[in-house]
């Protein structure tokens, strides 16, 4: 029953991506080309509004369950967080509107680098200099023009059980402009029986991708926590942006959490 559940999810998975990919690329290019008159503006909107559906989508036909604590950040804003999964991304464009900062490598991730490219997401390669300047030069764009920006500096994803030191050098725009920069942090539960969230869902070390996530597509849903800061930092210089950020979201990380709790939280 398992792999029949994660053969249909796929397959929901890739409806649901068909079926926003027309109005999603029209609002997008509608936004683009008339820029900020009031047609442009409801087309952005439009555009956020059916991206954010498609995460809630997806999330909903992998059997993710959202607790919120706090409250989510509105355009314009920088959020960083800490980065456990590919479902990360998800979980979080459920929740706000905003562009996604990933690594190079999901550009050429099967669906998910597509919708990734529809999306905007700015890709980073941090292999190369010229890389990074290009990515600094792309945020500074999506500040230009008062959109949301995601981040996770950690520029790797762990295991949900800590958080790595945040890299500096993608927050030197907010830091420059003295931008006040919010934080999440998220923890994901799986079910009793089920395997650890820690292994389960949380994507790490030498785990590889495609067994991973069909290991995941199999499970009989999970939750996923979001706790967002009560009050976005403000730092002119990046190295102690980066401190001061990374300690605020490890600081919601809880070491021994009760997973009753959390799905009963979940239902109310």
């Amino acid at each position: 029953m398992s792999s029949l559940r994660a053969a249909l999810r796929v397959l929901g998975l890739i409806v649901i991506s068909l079926a926003i990919y027309v109005p999603y690329l029209l609002c997008r290019l509608l936004a683009s080309a008339i820029g900020p008159s009031a047609l442009g503006r409801a087309a952005g909107a439009g555009r956020d509004a059916i991206g954010r559906g498609w995460s809630r989508g997806c999330l909903a036909i992998i059997g993710v369950r959202i607790e919120v604590n706090g409250r989510p950040p509105r355009p314009p804003f920088f959020l960083v967080s800490n980065h456990v999964s590919y479902v990360d991304i998800l979980t979080l464009g459920a929740l706000v509107d905003g562009v996604f900062v990933a690594k190079s490598e999901v550009a050429s991730w099967p669906l998910i680098g597509w919708m990734a490219r529809l999306a905007h997401t700015i890709f980073v390669d941090r292999s190369r200099k010229s890389g990074v300047r290009a990515s600094l030069a792309a945020i500074d764009r999506v500040l230009d023009q008062n959109r949301g920006l995601v981040l996770f500096p950690e520029g790797t994803s762990g295991d949900g059980t800590s958080v790595l030191p945040f890299r500096s050098s993608l927050l030197q725009p907010a830091a420059h402009r003295r931008w006040p920069v919010h934080t999440a942090t998220l923890a994901y539960r799986t079910r009793p029986g089920a395997p650890p969230a820690r292994t389960a869902v949380c994507w790490w070390g030498d785990m590889t991708l495609w067994p991973h996530l069909w290991a995941l597509l199999k499970l009989d849903g999970f939750l996923a926590t979001v706790s967002f800061g009560a009050e976005a930092i403000t730092e002119p210089n990046r190295h102690q942006l980066a401190t001061r950020l990374q300690h605020a979201v490890a600081s919601r990380i809880d070491p021994a959490p009760t997973l009753e709790t959390a799905w009963t939280a979940c239902r109310t």
